[in-house]
Parts: structure tokens; sequence; C-alpha cells
């Protein structure tokens, strides 16, 4: 069921993808995007010997979205907002190009022709996108909880990391959000001796600092086997392969014990794949310098992200004056949304 790039709607796909990618608010507040910002997300958590934590993957998402749906949710967030809807494209027109570009798809089956009816083909640039606003949606739900609410829900695509308190019902959660839509089913997976596996991190309790540790994460089929030295492979993808390797180390791992177990590791891997010393110097260094220039850039965008304050003192005259506040507010986060807006008052007339 796989669109190829050579497919007759795959160049639409792409074209609708990037118009809805360059025009979406924000992504969900559950959604990472990769290892390094789960890791970054969980570092600093405390309390971990109070919680637990499980995995909720949804069973065959792709094929189980349903697109009609998933096009109303993608043209809600596109032309209910406040900000202008994407152009040159009204409403009507851009849901007929999305119904174009994934509903009714052809696929091939040991030769024969099938349409598939619903759910996202395999290899559209729209699969993505489309799954992700649709998971976006549903998780809404979860604000409608009162009791019984996961601390921490992220989410990459389908896979969803949870901590809870040890008093609360994870069952009757799992229950609870197995309702939430008839296409989407939760599985569950549990700790176990105090470690669990999300993405390609492993997750563990540190019950001296009462916090969580995080590593590399090797599925039990891992061979080490990589890209072998002496294949007749460009030298420069043999250097990247080392500084891929050395940048998630770095990036991952959170304490230095732990990385240096899995520079150690990584060290005998590469060379019983045959990589000579001098090469493997060679790639931990420079991934050394790119994991610096990456920590101090996300440091710097951080830095920029922080609002500066700006303090206005209007005269109060009553229920007008805090009326203009919030309009005065509202205007400033919309034009300037990197100003945090204060706004004091003072009074209008004083007996001396």
């Amino acid at each position: 069921m796989k669109l190829h790039p050579g497919s007759h709607n795959h160049d639409l796909s792409q074209y609708l993808y990037e118009l809805i990618k360059n025009n979406r608010p924000s992504k969900s507040f559950s959604y990472i995007h990769d290892s390094f910002e789960f890791v970054k997300k969980i570092t600093g958590i405390q309390n971990s010997s109070d919680q637990i934590r499980v995995n909720f993957d949804v069973d065959n998402l792709y094929t189980n979205v349903p697109v009609h749906e998933a096009i109303e949710i993608t043209l809600d967030m596109l032309f209910k907002r406040p900000t202008p809807p994407p152009r040159p494209f009204t409403r009507p027109q851009l849901k007929r190009l999305l119904e174009i570009a994934v509903c009714d798809i052809p696929f091939r089956f040991l030769d024969k022709i099938y349409i598939q009816i619903d759910g996202v083909a395999m290899g559209s640039p729209l699969g993505p996108i489309l799954a992700d606003l649709f998971m976006s949606n549903i998780e809404q739900k979860l604000n409608k909880f009162s009791a019984n609410k996961p601390l921490v829900w992220i989410r990459c695509v389908d896979d969803i990391f949870c901590i809870f308190k040890k008093q609360q019902n994870i069952n009757d959660f799992l229950m609870r959000i197995n309702k939430w839509h008839p296409n989407v089913e939760f599985t569950i997976e549990r700790e176990c001796n105090e470690k669990l596996a999300f993405l390609d991190v492993l997750i563990s309790r540190d019950n001296i600092n009462n916090k969580y540790n995080t590593t590399i994460y090797r599925k039990p089929t891992n061979t080490n086997l990589y890209l072998l030295y002496e294949s007749n492979q460009c030298r420069e993808y043999k250097i990247g392969l080392i500084r891929t390797l050395i940048i998630r180390i770095l990036l991952i791992c959170s304490t230095e014990e732990l990385k240096n177990d899995e520079l150690k590791l990584m060290k005998e891997t590469l060379m019983m794949n045959g990589y000579p010393q001098h090469l493997i110097k060679r790639g931990v260094r420079e991934g050394e310098i790119i994991t610096r220039r990456m920590i101090s850039k996300r440091q710097q965008v951080q830095e920029s992200m922080k609002k500066k304050e700006v303090y206005f003192l209007l005269c109060y005259y009553g229920q007008e004056s805090t009326i203009l506040a919030q309009r005065i507010k509202r205007i400033c986060k919309k034009l300037i949304p990197s100003l945090q807006i204060n706004i004091c008052f003072r009074k209008t007339f004083t007996i001396k």
C-alpha cells in the first residue's frame, strides 16, 4: 500500500504537506520530534520513587486514521483561527484537493489492483502530518480528566510516554482512553525492574537522587553490526557514522558514567566492524565539537525566547480601566508575542 514518488498524486500530497506544515499554528502540547527532545523534556523530573512509568502505543495508527475526519480537523485548524487562512485556496477547494490526495488510493497486491477506502497510504507525504493532527485533536480530551490524569504525557506519532503516581489506577485510565475513538486502540507497556524504553532511550530510576537517568536502548535482536570499514562506500560516510553515534551518546546519556560506558562500547563495536583507531578518534573529536555547537545553539534559542517585560501605568477609573488593560494585553500579545505586558494602576484622586 505504499504511495511511490512516481504515483499520480504524490506531487500533490507533497505540495499540500508543505502548505499545512507552514500554516500550522503550533505543535501539540505533547509532541516531540526525536529522542533528544524527549530526553530534554524528562530531565529534571523529580520524585521518581513515588512515580510509575508506562508506554502507550496506538495500534496500526496510519491504517486506522479516518481520512475524512482528519481532513475536517485539518481544515478547521487552517480556517477557524484569527490569522488569515492559507492562500490561494478556499476551504471547499482545499478540501477537494486533500480528498484527491489521500482518499481512494489505488495499490497493487499479488498482481491485483485494490482501492484503500480508509486510512492514510504508506509513503504519502501527508500521512505523518494528518496522523499527528488527528492524534493532537483526540488527545485534547485529556483536559476533561479531573482525576486519574497522568503527570506527564509525551507523544511521538503513535508512541506515548506517561508518568503516573503509584496510587493512580492505570488500568482505569487505559479503559477510558480506549473509548476516545472507535478507530483508536491503545496498548500498554509497563516498566520492568525500574527500567522502561521509549524510542531509542532507556529510562531508569535513580533511587539515590530521586530522579531519572537516560541512556541508549538497544533491542534484544541488536547485532552491533554497522557499515563495515571494508565496504565499498565513501570514507566520509564512515566518519559520519562515528560522528552520529557520538552525538547520540552525548545528547541522550544523562550522567558521565553512562556516557563513558557507551563510548567504550561504541569504540569496541567499531573496531569489531574493522574501523582503525585513528579514524575512530577523529570521528569522536568531530562529534564532540558538533555536539557542543548544538548545545550552544539550543541555549541561544532559549535565551532569545525569553520574553522581555514591559510595564504600563494606567489611571484607575473603575471597571473600564480593567477592560482597557485586558484589551491592551490581548493586542500586544497578538502583535508582539515576545513581550510580557504588565499593567499597573494608580489612583486618580488622593486626599492630601
